[in-house]
């Protein structure tokens, strides 16, 4: 993963060298000395550097604080409402062509987060219960990013809706053209997204699907009352890239939702 932009953590320290002098007057010297010096940062700089290293420093402390090994039924004792949750993600979704980002401490504004679980040096998720039976896994990572000289940590990219535990073979009857019905009658977290593109009226949707076996994402287009698969695609190993950047969405087997009952 070569690039994310964080809203609430950046840390920009620009350091100039400073140019040479000599010492004209001296004419034993055997040439020029040079000094090179820091050149001096505003106050202003220097306050907003001091605030972006606050706030990354409360990230590190917030996420450190919700680390977490114990199972999930002892972790999560919050519940969600699915549609206002669903909604929420759906509209946080990372886009790398548009500098608005959703950290960790931001969602946890609005849905407090119980736990995270680390799934690599840079990557985590948390999980959200809903009331209506379902789990939001929401996935966040840490980038350095080359572009801005920014320091990213605990920037969301993306979420997935479960409801119950799913393996690739489960849909294997699906086909380009099939009802989102079909694709309901398998997953039932399906039907609270569907309802979401039907409320606002939107042609395209897509529905991610976290397995046991690997990750699925199902495309669909608005045909008359319905919608109608465009395109499926399998990930067996959890990673899917875009952009030049992989997302990663794998998740402990303790963690998918007949775990939690």
């Amino acid at each position: 993963m070569k690039k994310l932009i964080s809203l609430f953590a950046t840390i920009a320290v620009a350091i100039s060298l400073a140019g040479c002098s000599s010492d004209e007057s001296n004419a034993n010297q055997q040439g020029d000395i040079t000094n090179n010096n820091p050149q001096e940062i505003s106050p202003e700089e220097k306050s907003y550097n001091e605030e972006q290293e606050r706030k990354l420093n409360s990230a590190r402390e917030f996420i450190s604080g919700i680390l977490s090994e114990e199972p999930l039924e002892r972790s999560l004792t919050k519940t969600h409402p699915a549609e206002k949750a669903l909604e929420f993600f759906q509209n946080a979704t990372f886009n790398p062509n548009i500098s608005s980002l959703t950290s960790i401490i931001a969602i946890n504004a609005e849905f407090e987060t119980e736990l995270v679980r680390r799934t690599s040096e840079n990557t985590m998720y948390s999980i959200y219960r809903t009331d209506e039976g379902g789990f939001i896994y929401a996935f966040f990572a840490d980038y350095n990013s080359e572009r801005d000289i920014i320091e990213s940590l605990g920037v969301f990219y993306n979420s997935v809706y479960a409801v119950k535990n799913l393996e690739m073979k489960d849909f294997s009857s699906l086909q380009i053209g099939d009802d989102i019905s079909l694709v309901e009658r398998i997953d039932p977290a399906v039907t609270p997204q569907r309802n979401l593109a039907e409320r606002d009226f939107t042609d395209v949707l897509q529905t991610k699907h976290l397995l046991i076996d690997g990750l699925l994402f199902i495309d669909y287009k608005k045909s008359e009352d319905s919608y109608v698969i465009t395109d499926i695609q399998y990930y067996e190993d959890f990673k899917f890239e875009k952009d030049l950047i992989v997302y990663d969405y794998s998740i402990l087997e303790s963690d998918y939702p007949q775990s939690m009952g």
